[in-house]
């Protein structure tokens, strides 16, 4: 400097004589927030404020900084100050901030395994040692406050060695000046506790240690990444030359010899006790028994000479229950499935019928359930090629109480029986096969195991075997049959395990109901029958009596669970999706290489990307075939309707995808209800019978396995539980083991042992299930930074500890179930009983305000665009919008002109008053946004070169001309192209590019005229297309170029030449009358199912405007309004006239008017249904019904009389009681047989014919109907149901509780006027009493005062009639039947069971 002075030019945070030290720094930023102040706008402006900030520690002033505020400005202008706080290095800071950031404890125990530790080194010691190659490691950290999960080792240590570098990290803490006895008591235990541990740190062998995780490492590397076995070698030799090298390389810096004996001898001796483990596979697995208790396969000597591999079922489990985490989860889940006892829900087999009358369940408390499976797989010899497959036959077990979130992974399947399937074939191999498993079965379930913790046995018993139960017609492939001992052909015969239906009626069964169910009293007698006359296997569809009932709590019919796995996955779901692919084509809603293109194109999410389906090819597609494995099947069902959102409303058949979604979401449903099972019946029923109607040559068994869906559900629980995906999931190991190590000589020992390996490396942890809470990198982050409905959702979750910050993370892992940003996940059920609704499943477009699922806003209804104008405000043109019929397409196309008019309005005066500015502008920018929204920013664009804009502009200038040539005459191409190349093929040409919300076609368009051709048809070309027109068919004529509008009427063209808004305007008549006949001249000339393209809608508006140009003075100069309502009138008549299949119009008959979704309550029959006889009358003699028929003409004699003998007539209907059964079983009509027998239209011979012929209860029906409707009426949830009258309760009963309980209408048994030909009560009043006639194919046949009485005579007309009882209230006449007879002639539906068992009444016998 010019004074000799030094400066220093380093930034203020260096400090100290020659700037050594660096300082700390806090970096604040400020705002004044003067809005509550006492300083108004209008202030002076002079006024400034000088502001101090203090830095404070320990309340002392470190530094401050000083600015200053102009309130005036501060108000007006919003500014920030920024400010930088210095503090100095030094050690009492450091010391603060490591106190305050790295806190550090002295930690005393394991955090994984819970074993006594002494201090921080000595744990870090542990963790590397003992956890540090453990498969599932996780733990957190004891230093720290934070609940991250540290699931990588590496990063674990590198993180507590960050503590250990704190100074005061292991050191003690400083003796107190004065003790107490409480001290000392806990120095003494301390101190016992420090011995003990220096006694077993004494006591510890290093040399066994070095042998356990030398003998682990390889476990590891061996059957963790599955690796050959003479890898061994290998690894020993690395590791011995990696010692000698470490040893050469450490005795030089002890100052010691490289070649000192000691140091010598103990490296060979290492080195020899290497070479001794890995020596050879048995040595291995000695060293795997002595430190990790192997479970090794026992061999079974077959007498076929064959060998198979069992493994000690008892060992594995008492390996497993070692683990605390196994047992404790199981306790939990235990508990957890007792909530649901007697409850609705069926969370688990033990909630299920079969599981609560599981007799080893019942006396036994403390048993757990094992699920047991089997298999075959195909192991190919890479050498031999296919010709040399190896067939195993392979059985798992698995424990069925475990959580769900557990069994689905594969270290909880267990290995139990292997073999080759050519030995499992042999009768007698199978039974020594089964003796050892059902000796250790029958062990647990009679002695059970003391598990560790435990004083009283645990008993074991089986609940299911799962097993592939139809994947095909090879034998090898029929497990469950052949395991059952049922028939293993499925193309003829009795093949249905659950029911005795033979394969040629099953494309007419659609229920339980036209089935008989096989019961295990039933199938006993049926085997003993099979072993006495073998010849009856095919009658029965049995062939023996299953191998596997030597297990005990087995039976073929109540332990073999069906796979929907095999039947939906791999059975149904792909069928139908192969038949709509199909119909897709064939309808021409698409061509087989677009289809292919779509599916392979398709963009799967993240969660569906690693089951994404394998490339399909148009073979695939004509050939109605699914490719891939199940799960990827699956995943193309699922993903169906986004890859067909554009066409999924015209696909032929689409609701039966609808349906099928429908049966899957409750049978994939943890938590299903047996109140869902009625409804789950009938959509299978609906669904079975319209599959079979419209696709019968692809209904294949797996369609009639479908129909015993509901029933299973209620026998085993979630048939997901029962799936077989996780378990041939287990297959793909075991195919690993057998090609990685190449040994084919005797491949069931090669992989039994090696899979008892992998289940010792499974079991190494001290922990076998994987951790739960697992997650990404934790970031803080403030609650006030997230939108307010977060920060709501924040307030109103309990478990939630609001505060300043929240911890943030980018994924979680929770239940075994991976939740990453961005995923969508189901979390709450609507409606009050949580029925699953009815999803559409389209893509969702989601605006700042609106959200619209399953339907593009070029398909929006007037509703919908009501709607959206609510939502932005606009709620003042809803009615307007309204009145001029605008849709969506109508609301896209609408010009500036049109808007205007639009929003016009007119006075009371007729006076049209416009829109301001403000107004229109507002309008047309939510109009834009959602155009923005919708279209991405992409219009519709036309390229012309000079000569086409130039003879475009003349043919819109010229007045002669009836249509727009250069459109008209273009040949059109609508398919897709790939490539953008072939959009250039032909020059000169128009590029027509038209952008739609959700998908996008390009079309080209090649016009020979523009090259000089004459723009105009002539004559000559004129006459042609008419000559064509008349000796076309419709479907193939094409629409003219120019178009002629029909001829109108006289009042119609006088009308056009001044038109007004009152004639012409919305809905006026002049106006329909235009749009409905343009639209009925191109249907009859074209066909009703003709429907014009955008440019075929422009020639019909151009028409218009040439020939009535007035009209432009209404519907605009761009006749936009005009096409609007002619392309509504089209697509609303389109639906009309469209002619589906008879299929089709059925199903739309079935649910209401044919343009509507609501389903019909009662559909008219003329005639009754009558029952089939079960068992022919004693054919009777032509004299005897001659006898018969001379009593019934004198009781019709007697009847004639006012004063007839009572007694008489009931002798008489005594003894023609045999005639009457003959005619009846001829289905004589209700009318032929009251005239022959008037004496059934009195009430008491009618009811005494009931009490004599059908059994009622009590003798008396009248009587069984009273007692049991008045235990029935405490049920009613009216609060005056106190008030009802003796007499009021059967109808009370019949009406509140049962149709109620089944939400059956009541206008079907009771209604002023008979609306059906099946029995029902119908009411009057006369003089103020009521009447109630019964009423049978319209004719009346008893009338009388008493509810009891008429009821009666309801429920046993269909007893004496022999009427069949419809299928839509045939659970309220069910439990009709069961309130009033004790014995029935049918199999009660579920819901008539359910409804006798809550209410606990005794019903009849079958």
């Amino acid at each position: 400097m010019n004074n000799g002075s030094i400066a220093c030019f380093c930034p203020p945070q260096y400090y100290g004589d020659k700037c050594e030290f660096h300082t700390d720094r806090i970096t604040v930023l400020l705002h004044l927030n003067l809005s509550q102040s006492i300083y108004p706008v209008d202030m002076n402006v002079k006024i400034v404020l000088k502001i101090l900030v203090l830095l404070l520690f320990n309340n002392e002033t470190i530094t401050n900084n000083l600015f200053h505020v102009r309130p005036t400005a501060e108000m007006t202008i919003y500014s920030k100050k920024m400010m930088h706080f210095l503090y100095s290095h030094s050690p009492q800071f450091l010391q603060h901030k490591k106190q305050l950031y790295m806190p550090t404890n002295r930690v005393h125990d394991c955090t994984i395994c819970f074993s006594s530790v002494d201090g921080n080194k000595e744990y870090l010691r542990h963790i590397r040692q003992v956890h540090g190659n453990d498969r599932l490691f996780s733990t957190h950290c004891p230093l720290c406050d934070s609940s991250f999960i540290f699931t990588y080792s590496k990063s674990f240590l590198h993180h507590f060695r960050k503590h250990l570098s704190h100074p005061l990290a292991d050191q003690e803490e400083p003796p107190l000046l004065f003790s107490n006895d409480d001290q000392m008591k806990v120095d003494n235990c301390n101190e016992f506790e420090h011995e003990l541990l220096s006694f077993e740190i004494e006591t510890r062998d290093p040399v066994e240690e070095l042998k356990k995780h030398y003998t682990g490492m390889l476990l590891k590397l061996r059957e963790g990444h599955v690796l050959p076995g003479n890898v061994m070698k290998t690894i020993s030799l690395s590791i011995s030359c990696l010692l000698q090298t470490f040893s050469d390389g450490l005795l030089p810096k002890l100052n010691l010899d490289i070649d000192n004996k000691i140091s010598g001898d103990y490296n060979q001796h290492i080195e020899n006790i290497l070479f001794d483990i890995s020596r050879n596979e048995h040595s291995f697995i000695s060293s795997c028994q002595m430190y990790f208790k192997f479970v090794k396969p026992i061999e079974i000597c077959l007498p076929t000479g064959g060998k198979a591999y069992y493994v000690p079922i008892c060992e594995v489990l008492l390996n497993l229950f070692q683990k605390n985490d196994l047992y404790n989860c199981i306790k939990q889940e235990k508990h957890y499935i007792s909530q649901f006892q007697g409850q609705d829900i069926l969370y688990h087999y033990r909630n299920a019928e079969i599981g609560r009358q599981h007799p080893t369940l019942k006396k036994k408390d403390n048993c757990l359930l094992l699920q047991l499976y089997s298999d075959d797989l195909g192991v190919v010899n890479p050498l031999m090629g296919r010709s040399s497959t190896h067939k195993l036959t392979t059985f798992y077990f698995s424990i069925d109480d475990l959580p769900a979130r557990h069994k689905s992974s594969l270290n909880t399947v267990h290995l139990l029986l292997l073999c080759t399937r050519n030995d499992f074939e042999d009768q007698r191999n199978r039974r020594i096969l089964f003796r050892k498993l059902s000796e250790d079965l029958k062990h647990l379930e009679n002695n059970g195991l003391i598990l560790p913790g435990d004083v009283n046995p645990t008993y074991f018993t089986i609940s299911t075997l799962c097993a592939d139960n139809l994947a095909g017609m090879l034998r090898f492939n029929t497990l469950t049959h052949e395991l059952g001992g049922f028939t293993c052909a499925f193309n003829y015969g009795y093949c249905c395990r659950y029911c005795l239906t033979n394969h040629r009626d099953m494309k007419t069964r659609y229920n339980e109901t036209q089935v008989l169910i096989r019961t295990t009293t039933s199938h006993d007698l049926q085997v003993k029958q099979v072993r006495n006359v073998p010849g009856d296997k095919k009658i029965y569809g049995i062939n023996e009596e299953s191998i596997l009932s030597i297990l005990p709590s087995f039976h073929p019919v109540i332990s073999l669970p069906p796979d929907i796995m095999h039947d939906i996955l791999e059975g149904v779901m792909p069928k139908l999706t192969a038949c709509l692919l199909h119909t897709i084509v064939s309808s021409r809603l698409c061509s087989a290489a677009q289809l292919c293109r779509r599916i392979n194109k398709y963009t799967y999410g993240v969660n569906d990307k690693q089951n994404r389906p394998p490339p399909f090819k148009e073979k695939d597609i004509l050939d109605e075939r699914v490719p891939g494995k199940a799960m990827e099947k699956f995943c193309l069902f699922l993903n169906l309707p986004f890859i067909l959102y554009d066409i999924v409303e015209k696909i032929p058949y689409w609701f039966l995808y609808e349906e099928l979604r429908e049966i899957w979401d409750v049978l994939y449903c943890d938590y299903p209800r047996k109140s869902w099972l009625s409804t789950l019946e009938e959509t299978i029923w609906e669904f079975v019978q319209l599959f079979q109607t419209i696709y019968p040559a692809q209904f294949i068994p797996k369609c009639h396995f479908l129909i015993h869906a509901a029933r299973n559900i209620a026998k085993y629980g979630p048939l997901k539980r029962q799936m077989n995906l996780r378990y041939e999931a287990k297959h793909h190991l075991l195919k690993q083991i057998a090609n990685r190590c190449n040994n084919f000589i005797n491949l069931p020992y090669t992989i039994s042992r090696r899979a008892q390996l992998r289940q010792c490396y499974e079991l190494m942890d001290n922990n076998i299930l994987k951790p739960d809470g697992v997650s990404g990198k934790f970031c803080k982050r403030r609650t006030i930074s997230f939108k307010q409905t977060i920060q709501n959702a924040f307030h109103a979750d309990y478990r939630f500890n609001y505060g300043e910050f929240v911890q943030c993370v980018k994924w979680v892992t929770l239940d075994n179930v991976r939740y990453k940003i961005g995923d969508f996940f189901v979390f709450h059920l609507m409606g009050g009983e949580e029925i699953p609704l009815k999803n559409s499943f389209f893509p969702a477009v989601e605006n700042e305000k609106t959200t619209l699922v399953g339907q593009s806003q070029m398909e929006w209804t007037k509703e919908d665009v009501s709607h959206w104008l609510v939502e932005n405000r606009l709620e003042k043109y809803v009615q307007r919008c309204i009145d001029e019929e605008i849709d969506g397409p109508s609301l896209f196309y609408l010009s500036s002109k049109s808007i205007e008019e639009l929003l016009s309005t007119i006075s009371d005066d007729n006076v049209c008053k416009k829109p301001t500015i403000g107004a229109k502008t507002a309008f047309e920018t939510k109009l834009n946004e959602l155009k923005t929204t919708v279209f991405s920013a992409n219009n519709t664009i036309m390229t012309l070169n000079e000569e086409q804009s130039n003879l475009l502009m003349q043919q819109l200038e010229s007045k002669e001309t009836r249509s727009l040539s250069i459109l008209d005459c273009f040949n059109v191409d609508s398919s897709y192209h790939d490539d953008k190349e072939s959009q250039n093929q032909k020059s000169p040409s128009i590029a027509y590019t038209y952008h739609s919300p959700f998908h996008q076609f390009v079309t080209n368009i090649n016009s020979p005229r523009l090259n000089g051709a004459s723009p105009y048809p002539t004559d000559q070309q004129l006459s042609n297309d008419v000559l064509t027109s008349h000796t076309t068919p419709q479907s193939e004529r094409k629409f003219p170029l120019i178009y002629l509008l029909p001829n109108f009427d006289t009042s119609f063209e006088l009308a056009v030449q001044n038109p007004s808004p009152l004639e012409f305007g919305p809905r006026c008549r002049k106006k329909q009358q235009l749009v409905k006949t343009i639209r009925d001249d191109v249907v009859n000339t074209y066909g009703s199912d003709f429907y014009p393209t955008s440019a075929e809608f422009d020639r019909m508006v151009v028409a218009v405007k040439n020939k009535y140009s007035a009209l432009s003075r209404i519907f605009g100069d761009d006749m936009g309004t005009l096409e609007s309502a002619l392309k509504q009138q089209f697509s609303r008549d389109r639906h009309v006239y469209t002619s589906p299949s008879e299929v089709v119009e059925k199903k739309r008959l079935s649910h209401g008017h044919p343009n509507s979704g609501r389903k019909l309550k009662f559909l008219k029959v003329d005639l009754v249904t009558h029952r089939e006889y079960l068992a022919d009358e004693n054919e009777q003699s032509e004299e005897l019904l001659m006898q018969l028929e001379k009593q019934v003409e004198s009781m019709r004699g007697i009847m004639c009389n006012a004063n007839y003998d009572l007694g008489q007539v009931k002798t008489k209907m005594d003894m023609t009681y045999s005639h009457r059964q003959r005619i009846i079983k001829e289905n004589k009509l209700i009318k032929e047989i009251l005239e022959l027998y008037p004496a059934l239209s009195v009430t008491t011979i009618f009811i005494r014919e009931i009490n004599l012929h059908c059994d009622p209860h009590y003798g008396d029906i009248a009587q069984a109907l009273k007692s049991n409707c008045s235990k029935l009426v405490k049920a009613l949830d009216e609060s005056g149901k106190e008030n009802i009258d003796e007499e009021e309760k059967p109808f009370a009963v019949l009406e509140h509780i049962i149709m109620k309980r089944f939400k059956h209408s009541k206008k079907l048994l009771l209604n002023h006027e008979p609306i059906d030909a099946y029995p029902m009560v119908q009411t009057q009043t006369t003089n103020g009493i009521k009447y109630y006639s019964i009423v049978i194919e319209y004719n009346t046949l008893i009338m009388t005062n008493s509810q009891s009485e008429a009821l009666s005579i309801l429920i046993g007309s269909y007893n004496l009639f022999n009427i069949k009882y419809p299928d839509k209230i045939r659970t309220t006449l069910e439990v009709l039947n069961g309130l009033s007879f004790k014995k029935r002639t049918f199999s009660l539906s579920l819901g008539a069971k359910r409804f006798f068992n809550e209410h606990k009444i005794n019903i009849g016998e079958l």
